[in-house]
């Protein structure tokens, strides 16, 4: 025979200790992600990146965190034979796209962000 086990009041939850909890785990959120923030800043700052975050961020709708994850997405553009390829790679030409033909990893994000960013910027 099952059997509950009956709880007096001081034992259940509470929604008053539930919303503690999370408020208390959406703070600590959010201060990691102040963390991150703050990190990715200092990165935009150093010589590896500086210079192609200033140009990026020319762009209207483009900030150092959109220029941040573009950059670190793309890695090395010399790899890209041609802008042509790079424009590509990104999604941003129209392309013969067919079942049996799947397109880089990432192309995907990146044209969401470039649209996202032009949205903003109009």
């Amino acid at each position: 025979m099952h059997m509950m086990k009956m709880y007096d009041n001081s034992e259940e939850p509470s929604s008053t200790r539930l919303t503690k909890e999370l408020i208390m785990a959406l703070e600590q959120l959010k201060a990691q992600i102040a963390a991150r923030n703050r990190e990715i800043l200092a990165l935009a700052r150093t010589d590896m990146y500086l210079e192609r975050v200033k140009l990026l961020t020319t762009v209207p709708g483009i900030g150092v965190p959109s220029a941040m994850e573009r950059l670190t997405e793309l890695g090395d553009v010399a790899r890209f034979p041609s802008n042509d390829a790079l424009a590509s790679y990104l999604g941003l030409t129209p392309s013969g796209f067919s079942p049996g033909r799947q397109r880089a990893p990432g192309t995907h994000h990146a044209l969401r962000q470039h649209q996202v960013a032009a949205h903003v910027a109009a």
